[in-house]
């Protein structure tokens, strides 16, 4: 898990764009549900945590 976290925290924009279409492609539905939390109105610092938390958990 840590390596997960490691890896992920040193990831550009970039990358994270790149691991979200392999989440896209593996678990469409799970990038669905966070990307409908902008329209609940959670603000962008949280939907930047939720998507971090989205990627690690994707690596492990």
């Amino acid at each position: 898990m840590v390596q997960a976290i490691t890896k992920v925290q040193e990831m550009d924009v970039k990358q994270k764009e790149l691991l979200a279409d392999e989440v896209f492609h593996a678990q469409p539905n799970l990038l669905g549900s966070f990307l409908v939390q902008t329209r609940l109105g959670v603000s962008l610092e949280k939907m930047e945590f939720l998507l971090d938390s989205l990627l690690v958990s994707f690596q492990q």
